[in-house]
């Protein structure tokens, strides 16, 4: 595949953006944290440059020198922060999750009394539609590089989805605080599992409302007890 030109959004080879609404950075998956602004600014166009080049130009163009040509840096300045391309997929991934986490605790907290599948609803649209821009992403890391499921990619999207479901049934019960039940985990869990099936491999075939309404309807049951309780 050709290359081609990032789109406006992208910062240009030797500018980082000036503004970014986004504060989530890896955790999981970087050598080391940035302290400065500008070495955050940078991280973040390290990992948009990634999304970028395996969503645009396909994964047989994705090179640390290509990530690096594309975010505007050396490729020297890229390995201070990621060892290896599978790093960069994880983190990529992972700041995704972390905000994919905090667009459903927003779509929770707006209104926590509101019908249960009301909630849910909004919510599962809402990860749905931020986790689209990941899906070559997310089915490069699983089919290519299997490893990332045992680097904790999953299984961090079922903690933080799991943690915003308890926050939210403790204001709905106006409760300090609320046990983390079975209940909890395995919605969290199918509800993740779900979302990351569809987005890899059903997109095509499954329509987003369909896909949205079927999963809120099959969280809500499973919550039905911890939700009356």
């Amino acid at each position: 595949m050709s290359r081609i030109d990032p789109p406006s959004s992208m910062p240009q080879p030797g500018h980082l953006r000036q503004e970014n609404t986004r504060q989530n950075l890896p955790v999981s998956f970087m050598l080391k944290r940035p302290k400065q602004r500008r070495s955050r600014e940078m991280v973040h166009a390290i990992l948009d440059a990634t999304l970028f080049v395996i969503e645009e130009e396909g994964a047989e163009s994705f090179t640390t020198n290509r990530v690096a040509e594309i975010a505007g840096i050396s490729v020297g300045s890229l390995y201070q922060y990621f060892e290896n391309k599978e790093m960069l997929i994880a983190g990529t991934i992972e700041r995704g999750i972390m905000d994919s986490a905090a667009i459903v605790g927003d779509a929770l907290s707006k209104n926590p009394n509101a019908p249960a599948f009301d909630v849910l609803y909004a919510a599962a649209h809402a990860v749905a539609e931020g986790l689209k821009p990941f899906r070559q992403l997310l089915t490069h890391a699983f089919a290519v590089t299997p490893l990332a499921r045992d680097t904790g990619v999953i299984t961090l999207l079922e903690t933080r989805i799991t943690t915003v479901i308890r926050l939210w049934i403790c204001a709905r019960h106006d409760l300090g605080d609320y046990p983390l039940t079975d209940s909890i985990r395995l919605s969290a869990r199918m509800g993740v599992l779900m979302m990351i099936q569809w987005l890899t491999e059903l997109q095509d075939d499954i329509d987003q409302t369909l896909f949205v309404d079927t999963l809120a309807r099959m969280m809500v049951a499973g919550l039905t007890d911890t939700l009356d309780g």
